[in-house]
């Protein structure tokens, strides 16, 4: 994912969390440039998370992982060895400071190809990996590229696919949502269908857009999905 489609996809997802509520307020505003003592840090297409737990943003670029804080400024950095671990796709924090990398280990590296989470402590060092297992054969392929943690669990996302699954903390299938299921879409919406912006609240609602359908959709637990747009 470009930089300008992961901002767009945060915005929608900011949008789409605040629709329903005649009372919410959404203000999208420029805030600051990522900086370290030596002055602006120059970014092309890098990897970015926003701590919600201790205001804090994860930026990755090639092995290269910096933690900002709520000012824009560069307060650590450690390396996420992308040789034997696989490239950087995706980050997520827990309330502790732990820190968990998405990473694709390609059939070339020494890991085992495919997705895997490293989970880091708050000082960079690396606890573990695992991959996600206990799949349903008819996900056998499922591939994620996106990753969230809610409330001790983990939610991965194929966008190709239009497909979330939720695992525990160590990887294991707990369940599954095809996020295409039940949507009226015309022949051309569906036609190279991707996930667009996606978040999923407290309660397991998942919120999410499908550029090719020009909608934002809303699907609570075991119920059709909503849309709109």
């Amino acid at each position: 994912m470009t930089l300008m489609r992961r901002i767009i996809a945060i915005a929608l997802s900011v949008s789409i969390a605040s629709a329903g509520s005649a009372s919410a307020a959404v203000e999208v505003k420029f805030l600051h440039r990522l900086s370290n003592f030596s002055g602006v840090l120059p970014y092309s297409d890098p990897q970015i998370h926003a701590d919600r737990y201790h205001d804090e943003v994860y930026v990755g670029e090639g092995d290269a992982v910096r933690v900002f804080n709520a000012a824009g400024m560069e307060i650590f950095e450690f390396i996420h060895d992308a040789t034997t671990l696989g490239s950087i796709l995706e980050f997520a924090a827990t309330e502790n400071g732990d820190i968990l990398i998405l990473s694709y280990c390609s059939v070339t590296l020494p890991c085992q190809a495919g997705a895997v989470v490293t989970l880091y402590n708050y000082r960079g060092e690396l606890q573990r990996s695992f991959s996600i297992t206990g799949l349903p054969e008819a996900l056998s392929l499922f591939t994620p590229n996106r990753m969230l943690y809610r409330d001790k669990k983990l939610v991965f996302a194929s966008t190709s696919a239009l497909m979330l699954v939720v695992t525990d903390m160590a990887g294991t299938y707990e369940s599954h949502t095809d996020l295409l299921s039940g949507l009226e879409l015309s022949a051309a919406a569906r036609d190279g269908a991707e996930l667009g912006g996606f978040d999923v609240d407290a309660q397991g609602t998942v919120l999410y857009t499908i550029p090719t359908a020009f909608k934002a959709f809303r699907r609570k637990p075991g119920e059709k999905a909503e849309s709109w747009g």
